[in-house]
C-alpha cells in the first residue's frame, strides 16, 4: 500500500511538472584567460619596471616586472578577438607593444609573450 502511494505521487508530480530535464541548465561560459611573459632573454632578468598591460584598449593591470616575469591571469572573452598591448616603465626608458589582435578559444588559456627586442 505504502509502495503504491509512492509510486501515484511521483506520477501525479510528473505529470505536474512534466519533464523539465531539457529546461535546466547552467550558463554557458564564453570566456579565455590571457596572461603575459616578458621574455627573459630579450628583456632581461636583472631589468625590472612597471608593467601596465591592456586589452581591448583599457588598462587591465599595474605591476613591478622584470625580464621572465609572468603576470597573473586575466578573463577575457573567448572566441572573439581582442586587442592586446603593453607598457614597461624602466629607469633608462620605456619599451611599449602595438597592439596584437588575437583570438582565444573558449575555455582556452594563450600565453602573450613579450620581447624587448
Amino acid at each position: 500500500m505504502k509502495s503504491t502511494m509512492i509510486s501515484a505521487l511521483a506520477a501525479v508530480l510528473l505529470v505536474a511538472c512534466g519533464d523539465v530535464s531539457d529546461e535546466i541548465t547552467g550558463p554557458s561560459s564564453t570566456t579565455a584567460t590571457l596572461y603575459f611573459t616578458l621574455d627573459e632573454a630579450t628583456c632581461g632578468a636583472g631589468n625590472s619596471g612597471v608593467l601596465t598591460l591592456y586589452v581591448d584598449g583599457a588598462s587591465v593591470g599595474t605591476l613591478t616586472a622584470q625580464g621572465g616575469s609572468k603576470t597573473p591571469n586575466y578573463t577575457v572573452n573567448g572566441g572573439t578577438t581582442i586587442y592586446v598591448s603593453a607598457k614597461w616603465a624602466l629607469s633608462t626608458g620605456e619599451v611599449t607593444w602595438p597592439r596584437d589582435n588575437l583570438k582565444i578559444p573558449v575555455g582556452g588559456t594563450y600565453n602573450q609573450m613579450l620581447p624587448c627586442a
